[in-house]
């Protein structure tokens, strides 16, 4: 994740633990940014509104962690798993996983599902659109919806078919 300043976040790991977030700044010095505090491994974490660190876990959750100390849920669904997220321009919060739904959560923690059947291991917004990636049985690819507003997106559109590009091999994508 980066800042508007410049300055780049990232979960690390050693031994298959993890050893907290590191901040490098963009004259390459790293310093701590946040302790493990029990996380073992950050599957995204993204620089918000106001310059907060948010961060998933393939857990039901988005985390909020603050320079210095542990992570601290910031907001919960039932019954999902939260495994990448992105904001729009508003700050409305997009989150997916391994669910039924794609996930809205305003910055007053408001949240909304949208129906979408899928494992997703990436999300991204741009120009107006939610783009997710993962497997939609059978396929392995990227779609897109039409961000309409906070409590509506557009019907889905599959815009990149990773699983009918020759020599396919069931990895798909993992980042935007």
């Amino acid at each position: 994740a980066t800042d508007a300043t410049g300055n780049l976040f990232a979960s690390l790991t050693f031994n298959s633990g993890g050893i907290g977030i590191k901040k490098f700044t963009p004259e390459g010095v790293r310093s701590d940014y946040a302790p493990s505090g029990g996380v073992t491994i950050w599957s995204a974490i993204k620089v918000g509104p106001g310059g907060v660190l948010y961060a998933a876990r393939t857990q039901r959750a988005i985390f909020t962690i603050a320079q210095g100390a542990a992570s601290s849920i910031w907001a919960q669904i039932p019954g999902s798993s939260l495994y990448d997220f992105d904001f729009d321009k508003d700050g409305n919060l997009w989150a997916v996983g391994n669910n039924t739904f794609v996930h809205r959560f305003t910055q007053s923690k408001a949240t909304k599902s949208f129906p979408f059947t899928a494992n997703l291991r990436t999300a991204r917004v741009y120009k107006g659109y939610l783009y997710v990636g993962g497997k939609v049985d059978p396929v392995e690819g990227a779609w897109r919806f039409p961000i309409v507003s906070a409590d509506s997106l557009g019907p889905a559109e599959k815009y990149f078919d990773r699983s009918a590009l020759p020599g396919y091999g069931q990895n798909g994508p993992c980042s935007y």
